[in-house]
């Protein structure tokens, strides 16, 4: 709970800087994407406006959703490049 906690308010610390002064609007930088590999890493940028962030979030999972569509089993002991992880 304490870990829970703690990622909440750094959150809100995060969306509180980047908010914009005096609530101005600024255009975000909408993307499309229908994979993973579509994402701009870039997006959003600094400037962009928090209030539009949740568009963000809903296309991170919906590319998410299309790339593991069958996505329903815990991912156990897969083995990178010589590792298991």
């Amino acid at each position: 709970m304490h870990f829970e906690k703690n990622l909440l308010l750094l959150l809100f610390d995060i969306v509180e800087f980047f908010s914009p002064p005096n609530n101005l609007e600024v255009p975000m930088a909408l993307e499309t994407a229908t994979y993973i590999d579509d994402l701009v890493a870039t997006n959003p940028t600094a400037s962009d406006n928090v209030s539009e962030g949740d568009d963000h979030i809903r296309l991170i999972k919906a590319a998410v959703k299309a790339t593991f569509p069958q996505g329903t089993a815990v991912f156990e002991d897969w083995e990178i490049d010589g590792g298991t992880y």
